[in-house]
């Protein structure tokens, strides 16, 4: 008997995994595992690993929604501003073959949930740390570039 591998199509990467048949294995840990970028600027140091409390591991279904489990009541709260393809890879378990983009797709989303997370603690936000924040992700995504052309030469 052939054993059938499911496939993860990440467009914007243009790369295709194979994963083996396992029930529900985890999104989140299939990328990584495979050197697939999902996070971006602070992200990639600052998030919580895969415990589902930052929002940062956003991904876009683009092909076969139901390729991945059920949005958990938790993932759908997290996500409620965000497009209906949108999930969280560290809360989405692989039951078929899908295709995804990891492009940045919703930072604006994970900086709004960030946001009101300070604001139910009672935090007011700081103009001036908000927009240090902002410099500092740019900053570290030219940065990134930066190596990825040192890398490359």
């Amino acid at each position: 008997m052939q054993v059938r591998y499911l496939k993860v199509t990440v467009r914007n990467v243009d790369k295709e995994i194979k994963v083996s048949p396992e029930p529900a294995r985890n999104l989140r840990k299939v990328l990584l595992a495979n050197k697939v970028q999902i996070y971006s600027g602070l992200f990639k140091f600052m998030n919580c690993h895969g415990k589902g409390l930052c929002g940062s591991c956003t991904v876009r279904v683009v092909d076969n929604p139901a390729g991945l489990t059920d949005k958990t009541p938790h993932e759908a709260h997290k996500l409620r501003k965000s497009s209906p393809q949108t999930r969280l890879a560290c809360l989405a378990h692989i039951c078929d073959d899908i295709t995804i983009d990891t492009n940045k797709i919703d930072l604006d989303a994970a900086e709004g949930m960030a946001r009101e997370a300070r604001e139910s603690r009672g935090e007011e936000a700081d103009p001036k740390a908000e927009a240090a924040k902002a410099e500092a992700s740019a900053d570290a995504d030219k940065a990134e570039e930066k190596s990825e052309e040192a890398a490359k030469a």
